[in-house]
């Protein structure tokens, strides 16, 4: 049986937040592309050399908010 991988909170200093590729790995693909439309522009973290999305950013994402920035 596949386990459906987790979302991984990275708390790294002053950023708060997920991996793109660890949000990659739980949302759809459609969910992903839709995503990667809504984060067009706005400010990412770093961690480890991959980018970082706020915790705030990903949470106004999930439930259909719009971008504020």
């Amino acid at each position: 049986m596949d386990k459906k991988p987790n979302l991984k909170l990275i708390n790294n200093n002053e950023s708060r937040g997920y991996t793109i590729s660890n949000i990659k790995e739980v949302l759809s693909p459609k969910k992903f592309a839709e995503f990667e439309k809504w984060m067009r522009g706005q400010t990412v973290g770093m961690y480890k050399g991959e980018g970082l999305v706020y915790q705030y950013d990903f949470e106004r994402f999930l439930e259909g908010l719009p971008v504020l920035d």
